[in-house]
């Protein structure tokens, strides 16, 4: 009976690793797809705007402009706010609406991350519930089988 649950207790740890490996990925997926989204929402903006691609060289505005990821001065999103802000042909309320815009796509983002997370948190939980009410239920059988058996 000892050897009986610890199988069940190893194929329950597996099936459970395999069901977290399988919701990272999805999530990972559905992250990689907002972001490509937004991102090429942000370049049709940016050709609507006639924005260039140059890099403003000027190493203290870029750090003080860096809001996004960390303030990584390199990262997609603080190349596009320095774009903007660099922009000469932009008025004062066009860089601020471009910038409210992206915000807000930022947001949407992490709000449709935060979704699905607790989607396949749910899905998990409802998963590892069935597998110990199966579980309760061979046992009760079993117990039941042995004794009838006495």
């Amino acid at each position: 009976m000892n050897k009986q649950e610890e199988a069940l207790n190893e194929d329950y740890k597996r099936k459970q690793e395999e069901l977290l490996k399988n919701a990272s990925e999805r999530e990972r997926l559905l992250h990689e797809k907002a972001k490509q989204k937004m991102l090429q929402e942000q370049l049709d903006k940016a050709k609507l705007f006639n924005l260039s691609n140059e890099v403003v060289s000027d190493v203290k505005n870029a750090a003080e402009t860096a809001i996004y990821d960390s303030g990584d001065v390199k990262s997609r999103n603080n190349l596009l706010v320095r774009k903007i802000e660099g922009n000469q042909i932009l008025n004062d309320d066009e860089k601020e609406q471009l910038l409210k815009h992206h915000e807000i796509r930022l947001h949407n983002i992490d709000n449709l991350l935060d979704g699905e997370k607790k989607k396949q948190e749910q899905e998990l939980d409802r998963a590892l519930k069935e597998r110990l009410d199966r579980r309760h239920r061979l046992k009760d059988k079993k117990h039941g089988r042995e004794i009838r058996a006495e």
